[in-house]
């Protein structure tokens, strides 16, 4: 008798419904997907012309349907409505500058009259998603893997597997192939399974950091090209001149706030520690407090149109981890300046630590939720020593007057993403990289395109080479044109 499938509950994490039951993929059927997937890249022969209009079709439907979709991310990982909407606005963007962009970058380059540099797709691509982002995460793998040319085999986060159909849905619907873009419902195991198999070309995962090692393990025995976003510990610091005007002050503090709570925090570049010059540190706090207690009023229901606070999408899980990690700061000395406190094991208040000093948890551990630790520095010296004082690598920002002063900090910082008054910023031409445990590789831009292929250097030369004395002329071959 064949043992059973198991089926994932997706549930609502407002109203905690089960809004529906997905089967999931055994690893008995996984080996038969990566096969056909390996298959349709021996055979798939539609040309680069074809996949950039099917990527422009993909574009035309997202942004037909962007309401529905936003929707279903309400629904299943607790999203604001606006903030959803807004992801998958950004979906569009991102395929239009594929479309836009990828007939000239993957063209051969010529670097001479005989030789030329072409771009070819790595064959079958493992993409292990995560759930924070559940479209535009996928995207920026799915996207240029098939504008390339490449398989995909697609494991969506156990907490996004709606989103992740839908997303696959739309891509088939704009003409891309099916034998080409396959989803698989799994957990860890299923995804262990998926990465190590000897058949995959490429890996490109997005989750924390003790999975993402586990994958650089398992993909090791076959060296497969690893595209690995893990994570982040992104810091602000507040530099003396913002306090200038009120206007500066409560402009730079919206922003941390944003950058700290959009999504509920939940996003590997939320702002997670912030540094405030010991001139301006208890005026900042105290408008910092005023806009997470806005925040806090728009609590609420994810499909409604103002609310700004969802609910953790890990539910009560996350809620304790983040409850723990607020009291072991305040036992070591961390100030509570707002927060701290669970709803209804959905929700966790907008949190402000102060006085966090560099030992503790709070400082050093991704807390993936709304929850900004502060601490106040003497100089932008200081700033440096304490923004640098991380294990991660992703973005940090600086807010100042002076541009050169912050982009002299900033330019000395080992992160992916420098910016300067301003959070958690990107968009479609600028690649999106981790350095340290944040990660390698890199996603969106130009860079975004090469994620998923490989270079093949050729050299045609129109002669054959003299044979002298019995022996190839080595040195005609190596210099004649």
């Amino acid at each position: 008798m064949a043992s059973s499938v198991a089926s994932f509950a997706v549930r609502n994490p407002y109203t905690l419904e089960t809004i529906a039951s997905v089967r999931g993929t055994a690893c008995s059927e996984l080996g038969r997907v990566i096969e056909q997937a390996a298959r349709a890249t021996r055979a798939q022969a539609a040309p680069l012309a074809s996949r950039l209009a099917a990527t422009r079709r993909v574009a035309e439907l997202i942004r037909n349907d962007t309401q529905r979709l936003g929707l279903l991310a309400t629904h299943e990982m607790g999203k604001p409505i606006a903030q959803a909407v807004a992801e998958v606005r950004g979906l569009a963007e991102s395929l239009d500058f594929w479309a836009d962009n990828a007939a000239s970058v993957l063209a051969p380059l010529h670097v001479d009259s005989q030789s030329r540099i072409e771009r070819e797709p790595l064959g079958v691509v493992a993409c292990v998603s995560a759930w924070n982002y559940p479209y535009s995460v996928p995207l920026n793998v799915l996207g240029p893997a098939l504008v390339l040319g490449n398989a995909v085999v697609f494991k969506p986060s156990e907490h996004a597997l709606l989103c992740g159909q839908a997303l696959v849905d739309v891509l088939v619907e704009a003409g891309f192939d099916d034998q080409l873009l396959h989803c698989v419902v799994g957990d860890g195991e299923l995804g262990a399974a998926l990465v190590g198999d000897e058949r995959i070309d490429g890996v490109a995962f997005t989750g924390s950091v003790a999975a993402g090692q586990k994958i650089v393990v398992a993909s090791a025995k076959h060296v497969v090209p690893l595209q690995l976003e893990l994570g982040g510990k992104d810091a602000a610091y507040v530099h003396c001149d913002v306090g200038t005007s009120d206007a500066s002050v409560r402009a730079a503090a919206r922003r941390v706030a944003v950058g700290a709570l959009y999504n509920a925090g939940q996003s590997c570049s939320s702002v997670e520690r912030l540094f405030v010059h010991t001139a301006l540190y208890e005026r900042f706090l105290d408008e910092l407090r005023i806009v997470f207690a806005e925040f806090e009023a728009a609590r609420g229901d994810p499909s409604d149109e103002s609310t700004q606070l969802g609910p953790l999408t890990r539910g009560a899980e996350h809620c304790n981890a983040l409850r723990d990690t607020v009291d072991a700061a305040v036992a070591q000395g961390a100030r509570l300046v707002c927060g701290g406190r669970a709803h209804d094991e959905r929700f966790f208040e907008p949190t402000l630590l102060a006085d966090a000093t560099s030992d503790m948890g709070v400082m050093r551990d991704e807390c993936f939720g709304p929850l900004l630790a502060a601490a106040p520095v003497e100089s932008a010296a200081a700033a440096f020593a304490a923004m640098d004082n991380s294990a991660f690598g992703l973005t940090a920002s600086v807010f100042s007057h002076d541009r050169l002063l912050a982009e002299s900090l900033l330019s000395r910082l080992d992160v992916g993403t420098a910016l300067w008054n301003t959070c958690d910023a990107t968009a479609p031409a600028l690649p999106w990289t981790g350095r340290r445990l944040s990660g390698v590789g890199g996603t969106q831009g130009l860079q975004g395109l090469f994620c998923t292929d490989k270079t093949k250097s050729v050299v045609a030369r129109r002669r054959i080479a003299l044979i002298l004395g019995g022996f190839l002329n080595l040195h005609t071959l190596a210099t004649r044109k």
